[in-house]
């Protein structure tokens, strides 16, 4: 399996606007989205998202994916990137 990048493009609001308050509907649609293979260029990127994640995890009170925030995994992340693999 490869590792995607997956990049959202800004997004427009639908013509219309909800009552009580809310204001106007944003809608994402796979049109929002660039999807391709990720690559070396993206490591960083990818790299802060997952550290982001287990942070919010954490935030959540759940036990997993602590060990990527000592950037021990950074390196196989690379690799894996590299070898277009995920692990």
């Amino acid at each position: 399996m490869n590792i995607l990048m997956v990049r959202k493009k800004s997004l427009k609001p639908i013509g219309f606007s909800v009552k009580k308050g809310w204001g106007k509907l944003r809608v994402n649609t796979l049109e929002d989205y660039q999807i391709r293979i990720a690559s070396a260029e993206d490591n960083e990127e990818i790299i802060e998202l997952l550290k982001e994640t287990a942070l919010w995890i954490l935030s959540q009170a759940i036990n997993q994916w602590q060990y990527l925030l000592d950037g021990g995994e950074d390196k196989e992340i690379k690799e894996a990137v590299y070898e277009k693999k995920t692990r």
